[in-house]
C-alpha cells in the first residue's frame, strides 16, 4: 500500500516521539512509578514498526485484521494504564482507603453502565472482529476516562496541576482518548466521515502529548508547599477524624450490653 507523505512524517514523529519518552523512562527511572504506562507505551512503539511495514509491504486484508487485533489489546492494556493513574492519584489526596474504594466504585458503577447501553445499541460494522475490537476500545475508554476524570476533578480543586506526573499523564490520555472515544463511537454507528476526521485529529495531539510527557517526566515533582491556612484545615479535619472514631470505637457493643 502506498504512503503519502503526511503519512510517512506522521509514523516517524510518532515514533520518534516513542522513542525520546522511553528512554526518558528508563534514564529518569520513572518506570518505576508508572510500570504500566510503559508497557503501554513499549507495546505501542512494537505495534507502529509492524503496522508500518505491514501497510508498505503486505495485503491489505493482513494489515486490517493486524491493525484491528492491535486496537483490542492496546484497549486492554489501556484499563491497566487508567487505574495505576487512578491509585497514584489517590495517594496524593491523603485520603483514607474507604474513601478511595468509594470513589473507584461509584466511577465503575457509572461507566459500567453506560458501557452495557453503547454494547447494546451498537448495531455494528458488518465485520465481527471490527465490531467487537470498536464496542472493546469504547468500554475501556469509557471505563477509563470516567474513573480518571473523577481524580483529575477532585486533584484539580486540591490545588494539584499538571505539573505532577501523574497528572500530566492523566491529562493528555484523558483528552486523547476522548477523540479516540468519539472516532470510534462515529464508526460504530455508521458515520465514517467524523470518524475519518477526528482519527486525523488524534493522532497529530498524541504525538505532542509524547513530547510534552518527556520534558514533564524528565524533571522532578515540584514541592507542595502549604499554606498556613491550608495547613490549619488540615490539622483541624484530621483531629475531628480522630474525635470521631474514638467515639466510635468507646460506643457500647450489642455485648456490653446484654451483659454477655
Amino acid at each position: 500500500m502506498h504512503l503519502s507523505s503526511w503519512q510517512a512524517w506522521s509514523w516517524l514523529a510518532g515514533f520518534l516521539g516513542y522513542a525520546v519518552l522511553m528512554t526518558v523512562l528508563v534514564v529518569r527511572k520513572r518506570y518505576r512509578t508508572f510500570p504500566w504506562f510503559t508497557f503501554l507505551l513499549a507495546q505501542e512503539m512494537v505495534q507502529t514498526i509492524i503496522l508500518f511495514e505491514m501497510h508498505r509491504h503486505a495485503r491489505p486484508r493482513a494489515y486490517f485484521y493486524t491493525y484491528w487485533l492491535c486496537e483490542i489489546f492496546d484497549s486492554l492494556v489501556r484499563v491497566g494504564v487508567f487505574f495505576e493513574l487512578a491509585r497514584i492519584t489517590s495517594r496524593l489526596l491523603k485520603k483514607s482507603e474507604n474513601e478511595r474504594i468509594r470513589t473507584l466504585i461509584n466511577a465503575v458503577v457509572i461507566a459500567a453502565a453506560i458501557c452495557i447501553g453503547v454494547v447494546i445499541s451498537g448495531r455494528g460494522v458488518g465485520n465481527v472482529l471490527v465490531t467487537a475490537a470498536l464496542k472493546i476500545s469504547i468500554c475501556t475508554s469509557i471505563i477509563g476516562g470516567i474513573l480518571v476524570f473523577f481524580f483529575l476533578l477532585t486533584t484539580f480543586l486540591e490545588g494539584i496541576r499538571g505539573r505532577v506526573h501523574s497528572q500530566a499523564l492523566a491529562y493528555g490520555l484523558f483528552f486523547y482518548f476522548a477523540g479516540k472515544l468519539l472516532a470510534h463511537l462515529a464508526l460504530l454507528f455508521g458515520d465514517k466521515w467524523s470518524w475519518f476526521a477526528l482519527q486525523a485529529y488524534t493522532g497529530p495531539l498524541y504525538i505532542v502529548c509524547l513530547f510534552a510527557w518527556s520534558l514533564i517526566l524528565w524533571f522532578d515533582e515540584p514541592q507542595r508547599v502549604l499554606t498556613e491556612e491550608m495547613d490549619r484545615l488540615q490539622r483541624t479535619f484530621a483531629q475531628m477524624e480522630q474525635q470521631a472514631l474514638g467515639r466510635s470505637e468507646a460506643s457500647p457493643t450489642m455485648t456490653d450490653v446484654l451483659g454477655l
